[in-house]
C-alpha cells in the first residue's frame, strides 16, 4: 500500500483536496472519500484483482468527480465533527425506534444516510451507539439510587428478621449500605463454625468497597451470610461498622462453645491477615478465635520463595499431627 499512499498525497497536493480512509481491509483493499467537499460524491477504490496480487485501481467501483459545497472553515478543528455527532444522536434514537432490537453500526449507518442525508463512517456509527447506550445505562443507574431506601424496606418486608443497616453523608447520598438476610441467620446452625471475612474493590464506575462474610456447609458449599459496600476503603472504620453490623444481626457469632474447655466462643474468623481487619476483630469479637487463611500465605510465600515451599503450606496448615508436622518442616529445611 505504500505506492497508493504515495498517489493520494501527490493528489492532494495537486487538487488542494482532503481524503480520508473510509474503508480497509488489511493490506488488500482501501476505499477514500472526500472531505473538503459537503457530501462529496467522490470516491476512490484500490484492491486486487481476484487471483492476482498487485493492487490496482478500481476505476469501475471509484468516481473521480467532486460535487457539493465547500466544508465551512473548521472553528478550532471541531465544528464539523460536531454537527456530525449532533446529527447521529438524532439517527441513532431513529435506528433504536425502527429496528426490533439493539442497533448496530450499519444501522446508523443507514439510518444517518437516509433520515439526515450525512455519510459516516463505521467508527462514528459505532461511537454514537455505544455513547447512546452508555448514557441509557447511565441514566438508568442514577434513577436506581433513588429508589434504593425503598428497595430495602421492601426487602424487610418479604424477608422476616432481616438487619438492614444504613448510613447516608451530609449530602444525603449512600454511603454504607450492610444486609443481613434473616434466612441466613437460622441456618448458621447448620453448617461449619467458620466464618470468612473478605473485601474487595469494585471496579464499575461508582468505585466503593465490597465486605462480605461467608460460610462453607458441610456439603462444601460456600454461601454469603452478610455483605456490606461502602464508599469509603478497606479501613479499620469500614471493617468495624460491618462487623458490628454482623454482631446486631446474627448473635449466635458470639455463643459459648459447647465444650468448656474452650477460651474462645463457637465461631471461628478466617481472613486473609488485613491488619486493619484484625484490628476492627479484636475491638467487636475479642473472644472469637482468628485465624488465616492458608491459601493467601501459600501464595506469599510463592512470591518470597517459590513453589517448591509453597506446596508445603497447605498441608502443614491442615494436619493435626505433631509428627507429620515435624516431618514437613524437615522437607523445608532441606529444601
Amino acid at each position: 500500500m505504500s505506492k497508493v499512499d504515495l498517489a493520494i498525497d501527490d493528489y492532494e497536493e495537486s487538487s488542494g483536496v482532503r481524503l480520508i480512509i473510509a474503508r480497509s481491509r488489511g493490506t488488500g483493499s482501501r476505499l477514500y472519500f472526500c472531505t473538503s467537499h459537503v457530501g462529496c460524491c467522490f470516491r476512490a477504490k484500490f484492491g486486487r484483482e481476484r487471483g492476482t496480487v498487485p493492487i490496482i485501481y478500481k476505476q469501475e467501483l471509484s468516481n473521480p468527480f467532486h460535487c457539493g459545497q465547500p466544508v465551512p472553515p473548521k472553528m478550532k478543528g471541531r465544528a464539523p465533527k460536531k454537527r456530525v455527532r449532533d446529527k447521529l444522536e438524532v439517527t441513532v434514537d431513529h435506528a433504536i425506534e425502527v429496528k426490533d432490537g439493539t442497533p448496530v453500526s450499519k444501522d446508523v449507518i443507514k439510518a444517518a444516510a437516509n433520515v439526515q442525508g450525512v455519510r459516516a463512517s463505521y467508527n462514528q456509527g459505532y461511537r454514537a451507539i455505544s455513547g447512546a447506550v452508555t448514557k441509557t445505562q447511565r441514566e438508568k443507574q442514577q434513577a436506581s439510587f433513588v429508589l434504593t431506601m425503598s428497595y430495602l424496606h421492601h426487602f424487610q418486608l418479604q424477608n422476616e428478621d432481616s438487619t438492614v443497616r444504613a448510613e447516608s453523608d451530609a449530602d444525603q447520598r449512600l454511603r454504607r449500605l450492610g444486609i443481613c438476610p434473616g434466612f441466613m441467620k437460622h441456618s448458621l446452625r447448620h453448617v461449619r463454625p467458620v466464618l470468612s471475612l473478605d473485601g474487595a474493590h469494585l471496579k464499575s464506575q461508582w468505585k466503593g468497597t465490597l465486605y462480605i462474610a461467608s460460610v462453607q456447609t458441610a456439603c462444601n458449599d460456600i454461601y454469603p451470610v452478610s455483605f456490606a459496600i461502602m464508599k469509603d476503603g478497606k479501613d479499620t472504620e469500614g471493617w468495624k461498622w460491618f462487623l458490628e453490623l454482623l454482631v446486631q444481626a446474627v448473635p449466635l457469632l458470639t455463643m459459648q462453645h459447647p465444650d468448656n474447655r474452650c477460651k474462645f466462643c463457637y465461631f471461628t474468623f478466617i481472613s486473609d491477615r488485613q491488619k486493619v481487619l484484625i484490628q476492627a476483630l479484636q475491638q467487636v469479637f475479642p473472644d472469637n478465635h482468628h485465624c488465616f487463611c492458608s491459601v493467601h500465605i501459600a501464595r506469599n510465600v510463592e512470591k518470597e520463595v517459590g513453589k517448591q515451599v509453597a506446596k508445603h503450606v497447605y498441608a502443614l496448615s491442615a494436619t493435626f499431627s505433631k509428627r507429620e508436622s515435624d516431618e514437613l518442616l524437615a522437607k523445608l529445611d532441606a529444601i
